[in-house]
């Protein structure tokens, strides 16, 4: 077969151009690290996912759960305080701190309560608010499982059955929701999740004001719980989301 001399050129020029192409070399490998945590620690999810958004080589996967499993060495848990038995076995690293809070309606004209007083109105046995007597009180609490409400229990209603009235929310958003609607309702949530406007609902909510003393045990320690100490890209996520929580 015989080549034009310009047909012939043009065939040596493809072929040195593709025999010159660059290599790319393949794209690293992503760590993918597992991440489970309560539903109310919704924020401290958010502020990891904002950390591991500077580095492509990390794929978080989160996971809402108070019992988590399958948890590898690259998996980290969210949790609140220190518990011994929850924890056995495994490495905590303490990212921040965060504060329980009692909140009520906007609207409710109660601004403060006793210790007291809200182991009364959660165990019923106060039903009406004091302010106003015509302002029936409506409880809601967390699953039993949210560590929120573990320091709830063990603060206020140590010795004393909750009310059969309580309504439960599920989440930190039904909580939201709930107190927002009913003037005469009352919980307790993380006090990062009001601050991190959730839902547009926190401004109808207003937090109580609790004597001094319950400042320290409603005061709590944010921790990770992985199965070893952190090391590599695990260690620069917990140490961005310690500085995110201070």
């Amino acid at each position: 077969m015989n080549l034009k001399p310009g047909l012939f050129l043009l065939v040596i020029f493809i072929l040195t151009a593709c025999t010159n192409a660059e290599i790319v070399p393949p794209a690293p490998t992503q760590a993918a690290i597992k991440v489970f945590y309560p539903p109310t620690m919704q924020f401290w999810a958010d502020s990891l996912a904002n950390c591991a958004s500077n580095n492509p080589q990390i794929g978080l996967y989160f996971f809402p759960s108070y019992t988590p499993s399958d948890m590898t060495g690259q998996d980290i848990m969210l949790s609140l305080g220190l518990d011994a038995e929850a924890t056995d076995n495994a490495y905590l690293s303490q990212v921040g701190w965060d504060q329980l809070v009692v909140i009520v309606n906007v609207s409710n004209p109660t601004s403060q309560l006793l210790k007291d007083e809200i182991e009364q109105i959660f165990s019923g046995e106060i039903s009406t608010w004091m302010e106003d007597q015509t302002l029936a009180i409506q409880v809601w609490v967390l699953p039993n499982d949210d560590p929120n409400t573990l320091v709830f229990n063990n603060t206020f209603m140590a010795g004393h059955p909750l009310t059969s009235e309580a309504h439960l929310a599920l989440d930190s958003a039904a909580m939201i929701e709930a107190i927002s609607q009913n003037p005469g309702a009352i919980g307790f949530l993380p006090k990062t999740i009001l601050n991190s406007g959730e839902t547009s609902q926190t401004k109808d909510l207003k937090i109580v004001l609790l004597p001094a003393s319950l400042n320290t045990e409603l005061h709590l320690p944010v921790v990770t719980i992985t199965q070893t100490e952190p090391k590599g890209f695990l260690r620069e996520l917990l140490v961005c989301l310690q500085n995110t929580g201070e």
